[in-house]
C-alpha cells in the first residue's frame, strides 16, 4: 500500500501538466520545420515532450545538420506561437481546479517546477488566467541542469523550507518523471500523450489519467 500520509506539498510541472501548452508547441514547430524545408515528424515531437531548449537543440542538430538553420527555426517558431496563442489562448488541463481546492482545503505548500524559461513561464500562467494561483515557481535559469536532473525539484523543496520526503511531484513527461524518481519525493504520472511511457508507469509511485483522479485520491488519502 503507498504511503501518501506525509505529504504536505505538491510540485507542479507547467506544459503539459498543468497548462496545453505542448500541442501549441506542436503546431508552431511543425509549421516552422514545414516553412524552411525541414519537416518536423510526429515521432520528433513525441521526444521533445519534457525535453529542455538546449536538449531539443541537441535533438535538431543530430537529426537535421547543416540543413537546418537554428536560429531561424526557434525564431519563426515563436512567431507562429505567439499568433496560434493570441488567436486561440492556453487551455487549463483537465482537473486541475479539482486539484488545486484539495490542496488548498488541507492547506498544503505548492509551487511549479518547469524547464521554461520565467518570462515564457508567467505568459503563459498569465494568457490561461491562472496567474493569481502561484506566488512564485522554479524556472530554467535557477538551476544549472533542467530535467531529466532533479535540480529543479529540490530548488523547489528548498523554496518552501520542506524536506523532498514531504513532496509528491507531478509530471506528466519521461524527463520530468525520471528526474522526479532520482528524488526521495513521490512521484505521479499523468501523461500528456496518448499512450503512456512504459519506463514512467515503472518509475511513478501513481499514475492518473488526469488531475480530477489525483484529487480524488488526495481528498480521500487517509482511507488509501
Amino acid at each position: 500500500m503507498l504511503d501518501i500520509h506525509q505529504i504536505n506539498t505538491i510540485i507542479f510541472d507547467l506544459d503539459g501538466l498543468i497548462l496545453d501548452t505542448e500541442s501549441t508547441f506542436h503546431s508552431a514547430w511543425k509549421q516552422a520545420g514545414e516553412a524552411l524545408g525541414v519537416p518536423i515528424n510526429d515521432g520528433m515531437l513525441q521526444d521533445f515532450c519534457g525535453m529542455s531548449g538546449n536538449d531539443i537543440t541537441r535533438l535538431l542538430k543530430l537529426h537535421y545538420g547543416e540543413r537546418l538553420d537554428i536560429d531561424r527555426f526557434f525564431n519563426r517558431c515563436e512567431k507562429i506561437w505567439i499568433e496560434q496563442v493570441k488567436q486561440q489562448g492556453i487551455a487549463v488541463k483537465p482537473g486541475f481546479f479539482a486539484l488545486i481546492d484539495v490542496v488548498r482545503h488541507n492547506q498544503w505548500e505548492y509551487t511549479i517546477a518547469t524547464n521554461s524559461r520565467r518570462t515564457n513561464a508567467q505568459f503563459c500562467l498569465e494568457t490561461a488566467g491562472i496567474a493569481n494561483y502561484f506566488t512564485d515557481m522554479v524556472c530554467r535559469e535557477d538551476v544549472v541542469n533542467p530535467k531529466p536532473s532533479s535540480e529543479v525539484f529540490v530548488k523547489a523543496a528548498a523554496l518552501l523550507n520542506k524536506e523532498l520526503t514531504e513532496c509528491m511531484v507531478l509530471e506528466d513527461s519521461p524527463p520530468g518523471v525520471r528526474a522526479a524518481y532520482q528524488t526521495h519525493a513521490k512521484t505521479v504520472y499523468i501523461p500528456s500523450t496518448v499512450l503512456p511511457d512504459r519506463d514512467c508507469l515503472m518509475m511513478a509511485d501513481i499514475y492518473c489519467t488526469d488531475m480530477n483522479q489525483l484529487a480524488s485520491i488526495l481528498a480521500h488519502k487517509d482511507h488509501v
